[in-house]
């Protein structure tokens, strides 16, 4: 099997410039142009076939009379920010893959065929979670507390600077507080959270009474993280009240993995048949984190339903304060998780300072004029990012997540949650061989595998290295992966990928192999092209 190596660094953009240029102006002799017509009325006629951060768990939901404290727990992996001492490197320290394919030029043009998709396979779950994601934009957000009505020139802030596309408010956001925002953005959705019994705890009514707002509700988070059986039950007597009282919006259930009965609250919640949505919050920068990844995903794909998750937003005094890198890595591993749902914790809070949970994205937590940080543009970009993969990876079944690591550490390196790669995971036929090569002595890759409805198979690659991650990938260093593969008879010659400027672009593989250089934490996206669009575009 021949090798072919495809830079797709910040170096690809300037190349494939140069080829578009040359080809405008190449001379042609009339022969040329002849024989390239004739190919041109060829293809219109025959279509086209492309196609450790301290785990604080704040903020949980207040009992009756409850003003709405912290509520402080401490991360199973000691606590604290998993800071690391590695090299922090001079090399690519986040942002965006700019590097444009030079394999192809770039090809935004979608599959025109109008034969409509298939039908979603009989074996994958449906239900009214499911309903939603597959038929709604991402949930993109980030999380605001005990704020009250924002002016319009933070509504204004928050959709077109910071990038998300959907209000979250905590438990005393309804009936009030939800009004300043669509006062503003009269088309905004929104998601709310209520108390562990279903209540508003801005009046204390069942939803905040019949006079809340519900144009653009996507559902309420009924409570919050159940450390014990009888926090766990309430919660479950609520999700009920709900259902009867207002059975159109989603109902999300957010757990902690510290809870005691964790297994058995999830089975539970499943079986009771009113959750639609599982959820969950760790804010570690460290490898444990993804043992916690794999349970609530393991747990969601038992029950058929989607799982959210909550990104870390906040830091605490003494901690080292996020890079880019630990922003991107947080956003992207869910999104290869498989998880569909993305809300950063927090994006202000009113009294937020004192209870150790200040925002990462304001110089001051507490109020709505305050000055951005470089944290505030760096996870708008990633908001748009995450919009443009989801939409995508929204259509598609989770199938396996793996690392590919060329050397393992026993009970270290591959961590729990994350199996080692082999050949055929994922139900991925063609992936023969990974290879990398960076600036960091574990310089591995992360995979998470999907299909599509007509079983295509889709690949996303992290670079898991991170400024502030654990042994052995902290750091900000860039890597460069090289995958092999057999297509055998396939007849597939090339990948189409995903950018995340929402473009597609070719990827030549027409000889065994493609590579990418991926900057830290960060993710490339493709499938193989066998014809078929691409989902979601």
């Amino acid at each position: 099997m021949t090798q072919i190596v495809l830079n797709l660094g910040n170096f690809g953009r300037a190349s494939v410039g140069t080829w578009v240029a040359l080809q405008g102006h190449m001379t042609r002799t009339w022969p040329s142009l002849l024989l390239s017509l004739a190919l041109l009325i060829t293809l219109v006629a025959c279509g086209d076939d492309d196609g450790g951060g301290t785990d604080t768990n704040v903020l949980s939901d207040a009992d009756p009379g409850d003003t709405g404290g912290a509520d402080v727990g401490t991360d199973a992996d000691g606590g604290g920010v998993d800071t690391g001492t590695g090299d922090t490197g001079t090399g690519d320290t986040g942002g965006m893959d700019a590097g444009v394919d030079t394999g192809d030029p770039p090809d935004t043009a979608m599959d025109t065929s109008t034969m409509p998709p298939p039908d979603y396979p009989a074996d994958w779950p449906r239900g009214r979670g499911w309903d939603w994601v597959r038929n709604n934009e991402p949930f993109v957000s980030a999380l605001s507390v005990r704020m009250g009505a924002p002016p319009r020139a933070s509504v204004n802030r928050y959709f077109d600077d910071f990038g998300a596309n959907a209000v979250h408010l905590w438990q005393t956001g309804i009936p009030t507080a939800i009004n300043g925002w669509l006062d503003t953005r009269p088309d905004a959705r929104w998601l709310s959270w209520v108390d562990r019994n279903g209540n508003s705890s801005e009046n204390r009514m069942l939803l905040g009474g019949a006079g809340r707002p519900t144009r653009g509700l996507i559902g309420y988070q009924i409570g919050d993280e159940p450390r014990d059986r009888a926090h766990f039950n309430d919660i479950m007597a609520a999700m009920a009240r709900v259902r009867a009282a207002d059975p159109a919006p989603l109902r999300i259930f957010n757990f902690t993995y510290q809870a005691d009965e964790i297994d058995a609250f999830l089975r539970d919640s499943c079986a009771s048949g009113d959750m639609d949505i599982i959820s969950y919050d760790r804010y570690s920068l460290g490898n444990s984190t993804f043992e916690t990844m794999a349970l609530f995903r393991d747990a969601a794909q038992r029950c058929g339903v989607p799982y959210w998750r909550y990104l870390r937003g906040y830091n605490p005094a003494g901690e080292a304060v996020q890079a880019e890198s630990d922003l991107r890595w947080d956003a992207f591993t869910g999104l290869l998780f498989g998880y569909t749902g993305h809300s950063w914790f927090l994006y202000n809070v009113r009294g937020g300072a004192a209870e150790g949970i200040p925002t990462t994205f304001f110089g001051s937590t507490d109020t709505w004029g305050a000055a951005t940080t470089p944290r505030f543009t760096q996870a708008a970009a990633i908001n748009r990012e995450l919009i443009v993969y989801s939409r995508a990876q929204m259509q598609l079944r989770s199938t396996a997540v793996a690392l590919a690591a060329e050397r393992e550490i026993p009970g270290t390196w591959p961590p729990e949650g994350l199996p080692s790669w082999r050949m055929g995971a994922g139900g991925d036929r063609f992936l023969r061989s990974v290879d990398t090569d960076g600036g960091s002595f574990f310089q591995d890759v992360m995979f998470g595998f999907f299909e599509d409805r007509y079983r295509d198979t889709y690949v996303m690659v992290l670079n898991p290295t991170h400024e502030n991650g654990s042994f052995p990938t902290e750091g900000n260093e860039a890597t460069r992966v090289t995958l092999g593969f057999d297509f055998g008879a396939s007849g597939i010659t090339r990948l189409r990928r995903l950018r995340p400027d929402g473009t597609l672009v070719n990827v030549d593989a027409s000889s065994g192999s493609a590579s990418f250089n991926i900057a830290a934490g960060d993710v490339v996206f493709f499938k193989y092209d066998t014809g078929n669009p691409f989902a979601g575009y």
